[in-house]
């Protein structure tokens, strides 16, 4: 289930900040939204908020598309390995885009933890914070991008080591 920000709102994972009267009550009301549950509610998230921000799903719609994205090199990349010619040129290209790809998720997701923390400060009056993710995935993320980068620049190489011993006879 992608959560769009429907008319119940974007739902945000939160915790106390401190122990104030606020933060101890499990509904708490604020401009832009309420507190549940644990669950800051946005009410009327906008565009931005609505595509960067995990939803209910734990996904945000910018990870859904860089998975399409990753998806869709993978099948492009797929047929190209069930070839005679198993070394291709276009192949180790494809290779490379998609660990720069993971690379480019692991980044930016770093920055939006940030973006998230900020929205849930302000919208609470810095009463609660957003549910912290385990920093070190997002490192082994961007170290599993950098290992595909490398797998292709060694295909790359076993490409033209290739290409050499197809030229000698």
């Amino acid at each position: 289930m992608i959560d769009l920000g429907d008319d119940q709102g974007m739902h945000i994972a939160v915790k106390a900040a401190d122990t104030s009267s606020a933060a101890a009550r499990p509904v708490a009301v604020y401009a832009q939204g309420k507190i549940f549950a644990g669950n800051l509610v946005i009410q009327h998230p906008t565009p931005a908020q609505r595509f960067f921000l995990n939803g209910r799903s734990g996904t945000s719609l910018f990870t859904l598309m860089l998975i399409a994205a990753a998806s869709i090199i993978v099948i492009v990349m797929t047929p190209k390995f069930n070839d005679q010619n198993l070394f291709r040129k276009d192949a180790s290209g494809l290779i490379r885009i998609l660990g720069y790809l993971v690379i480019f998720h692991g980044i930016a997701l770093t920055f939006l933890n940030t973006y998230e923390y900020r929205i849930v400060q302000e919208a609470t009056q810095q009463t609660f914070n957003p549910l912290s993710r385990f920093p070190i995935l997002l490192w082994g993320e961007m170290y599993a991008g950098f290992v595909i980068v490398a797998i292709a620049t060694w295909y790359r190489r076993g490409v033209q080591l290739q290409q050499e011993q197809d030229l000698t006879v």
